[in-house]
């Protein structure tokens, strides 16, 4: 993923454009993201100072349909993250639907920062340390019981 163009040209496939179009999609939506909240949100509390600006970088009916898409596209993300906790009977878990779009920030924030270390750190992989949680006593028991004695005293002894 790092030199797409040769990939392709490597397995001379059409579908592999395609395929870079939605991984390269994701990212790029995911690293847009935080400015087209705030160009919507400049747009609407500061209209008078950058709405000429705004205006005139997206042509009205652009501007409209995005905004229209934007709100109604949270919107129903939104409504099926809680329809899926009711049909699975989460009920308690439909409230933090709503925090969604905090999770969404995240997101960005995360390709960002990988977007960052990719080019001034290429080769440091920032690793998630595992099996913290297994120091007490009752922990390691769950885990031997679960995962089996040997492969708990050989990955946690050291």
């Amino acid at each position: 993923m790092r030199r797409p163009q040769s990939f392709i040209r490597r397995w001379n496939d059409p579908y592999l454009f395609v395929f870079q179009l939605v991984i390269g999609g994701k990212i790029a939506s995911m690293l847009i993201n935080p400015f087209m909240w705030l160009i919507t949100a400049a747009y609407f509390l500061f209209r008078p100072v950058t709405g000429t600006l705004i205006e005139s970088l997206y042509p009205g009916s652009i501007l409209y349909i995005s905004v229209f898409t934007l709100v109604f596209g949270n919107f129903l993300y939104l409504s099926y993250y809680m329809i899926g906790c009711y049909k699975k009977r989460f009920y308690r878990l439909c409230k933090f639907a709503f925090l969604v779009p905090f999770y969404w920030l995240g997101m960005s924030i995360s390709a960002w920062i990988a977007l960052y270390e990719s080019y001034a750190k290429p080769h440091y992989w920032s690793k998630t340390k595992h099996g913290l949680h297994l120091t007490d006593k009752k922990s390691m028991e769950y885990a031997e019981a679960v995962v089996g004695s040997e492969l708990v005293d050989s990955k946690y002894s050291a």
